[in-house]
């Protein structure tokens, strides 16, 4: 197509300018046998604009191609910039959490000392707690049960060393188990 393009602007120009040389009156067949240019000439004048027409859209696709990928990584540079900003403030939050949980650990650590620095300086209101509690277990645990009010001293005191037997002997045969 390009051939047959470059053929028919030849003749029209070749036309026209024939057309100028009648109107003006000069001889235009010395001009025209002048302006004629050799086999060689219209094979290199065909050749290159073969050439052009195929390389322009060649050129143009790659430079299309390489403004494309540019702007693909604008906006894939722009989409990770967003994904920083937001990490980065849920990790200032987190860590600002954190922070926070490790001062209160902190600080139930401390209180976690002291108590057993009482503790272990026999610190008497724990003493008293502690005591109050084993005094109330082994009463229980030693009392003879009162609940027949018409029972002897003798039978209760017969029923609590019997109820004791009985215990050690469970507590014995648990144990050996």
């Amino acid at each position: 197509m390009g051939f047959f393009r470059a053929q028919i602007q030849q003749q029209t120009q070749k036309k026209v300018t024939a057309d100028i040389f009648k109107v003006s009156g000069l001889s235009a067949r010395k001009d025209l046998e002048q302006s004629e240019t050799p086999s060689g000439m219209n094979f290199l004048a065909v050749g290159t604009f073969v050439f052009l027409t195929l390389m322009f859209p060649l050129v143009g696709g790659i430079c299309f191609s390489a403004g494309w990928r540019r702007l693909e990584n604008v906006k894939q540079y722009r989409n990770a910039k967003k994904t920083h900003k937001r990490i980065k403030k849920d990790y200032e939050s987190k860590y600002l959490k954190l922070q926070q949980e490790q001062t209160e650990l902190a600080s139930l650590d401390l209180k976690l000392k002291r108590e057993r620095d009482d503790y272990a300086h026999e610190n008497s209101l724990a003493d008293y707690w502690v005591n109050l509690y084993r005094h109330g277990y082994l009463r229980g645990k030693n009392v003879p049960e009162t609940l027949e009010a018409g029972e002897t001293l003798y039978e209760r005191c017969e029923k609590s060393v019997a109820k004791l037997f009985s215990r050690k002997l469970r507590d014995k045969l648990f144990h050996e188990c």
